[in-house]
């Protein structure tokens, strides 16, 4: 089970001008967060999104909204992405870890194998960049 974030999709209100949120950019994928995991990121490079650093650039003046339609800012997205942890060990085999193309990550978390297809790198902290379609 996770929870996948995008920007919120914007218009303007045809009475007053002000920008009013309706509800999912689904282009603009941030990534996906699963219990247990490094928070997956989602690398974008014809957004010139690439790293974390340049998404919190680009979220700066947006609002982010998850699947379930809850909306945060920035400052409230970013433990999401940087302050994860897991309270147990990981107990996985290796047989399950080879699987499910995972390797041990920091603060007992699991991260995704770098493949150079799906997972083209591991952030410096709890977030992995991934591309493609996401699940």
């Amino acid at each position: 089970m996770g929870t996948n974030y995008y920007v919120a999709k914007t218009i303007n209100c045809p009475h007053c001008g002000d920008e009013i949120i309706v509800g999912r950019d689904d282009s603009l994928h941030i990534g996906k967060s699963s219990g247990g995991w490094c928070f997956t990121l989602h690398v974008i490079p014809e957004e010139r999104l690439h790293t974390w650093e340049d998404w919190k650039e680009f979220l700066k003046h947006k609002v982010i909204v998850d699947e379930y339609g809850d909306e945060m800012t920035l400052n409230e997205f970013r433990p999401v992405v940087e302050d994860r942890e897991w309270g147990r060990r990981i107990t996985r085999s290796d047989e399950e870890m080879r699987r499910n193309h995972a390797v041990p990550g920091p603060n007992n978390l699991v991260r995704h194998a770098i493949d150079g297809r799906h997972c083209v790198g591991h952030g410096s902290g709890t977030w992995d960049l991934c591309v493609g379609e996401f699940c």
